[in-house]
């Protein structure tokens, strides 16, 4: 590493800067949601009637990645679908899902 002339308070607002928006990216794929202490499991049945109003691809997504426990280069191949479109199908799909479960927690 060479110095450039840059004041070391400039460099130091660089390096938090990039921190900021590394962990805005990442925060992006957190999928995770935590319930209040008094919800209960949601019962098979209940996921069951809520998957009936996504749209087949969705439907076929989860599937595959979380009964299937296949990897999302797989299901894009199943799919004939590219790996970016397949994330977006599953992120989508996990978000309706969730608001179909729990919309008492829409904000």
């Amino acid at each position: 590493m060479t110095y450039r002339g840059v004041s070391v308070r400039a460099w130091l607002m660089t390096i938090a800067r990039n921190l900021i928006l590394d962990d805005a990216k990442s925060y992006r794929r957190r999928y995770e949601t935590f319930l209040p202490e008094h919800y209960d499991a949601v019962s098979a049945a209940e996921v069951r009637q809520c998957l009936a109003y996504l749209t087949d691809d969705q439907r076929e997504c989860l599937r595959l990645r979380f009964y299937e426990s296949l990897p999302v280069h797989e299901v894009a191949k199943i799919m004939n679908r590219n790996e970016p479109a397949v994330r977006g199908l599953q992120m989508r799909a996990v978000r309706r899902l969730g608001l179909l479960l729990f919309p008492e927690l829409v904000r």
